[in-house]
């Protein structure tokens, strides 16, 4: 299986860094091949262009994103880290999302093949089940279906969580990623 992990946080040793990292070791020591890609390198929003739908292809932009579009065509999985600041996913991770529109041809219809899953670990200092993040949460998650994924999990990790070894997030993230 060919899984891909989106690492949203701009912090190296973030809540979202470590998590997602847990999964993607557990997922390569599974025999999974996995791909992982930094939100925070240099990264174009969408401009509207329509190259891409014009010419039924990937976004034209020359950026961190262009190996990314080749490789989606033909992964397993999506595991996106979405850091919640202020009541909204980051801001490089809404650009990541909006990057997506080069996934419909012309007619509005999804070119992504279908199957693969998108799975959203979102991040917060608040509490997990902080009421005002979670509208918000869920039109991140169902961008992300829209664009032709298969919904998958969705976890939120509040600021409180216990991420040592062999506590409750940590052994999640290693059972995911060996379980795929």
């Amino acid at each position: 299986m060919k899984v891909i992990f989106a690492y949203g946080s701009t912090r190296p040793q973030s809540v979202g860094q470590k998590v997602l990292k847990a999964m993607a070791r557990s997922a390569a020591q599974a025999g999974h091949e996995v791909l992982e890609y930094d939100l925070t390198q240099p990264l174009q929003g969408c401009r509207g262009c329509a190259v891409c739908r014009e010419t039924g292809g990937n976004c034209c932009q020359q950026d961190s994103l262009h190996d990314y579009f080749h490789e989606l065509f033909t992964a397993d999985q999506l595991v996106i880290c979405a850091p919640m600041y202020m009541g909204q996913a980051a801001g490089q991770c809404i650009t990541f999302m909006n990057r997506h529109y080069c996934l419909k041809d012309q007619n509005k219809q999804n070119r992504l093949p279908e199957g693969i899953k998108v799975n959203v670990v979102f991040t917060q200092g608040a509490p997990a089940d902080f009421p005002p993040y979670q509208a918000a949460q869920k039109w991140y998650f169902d961008s992300m279906v829209r664009y032709g994924f298969v919904p998958g999990e969705q976890k939120v990790l509040g600021g409180n969580s216990d991420l040592s070894e062999s506590g409750p997030v940590m052994t999640w993230a290693a059972e995911w990623g060996k379980n795929l």
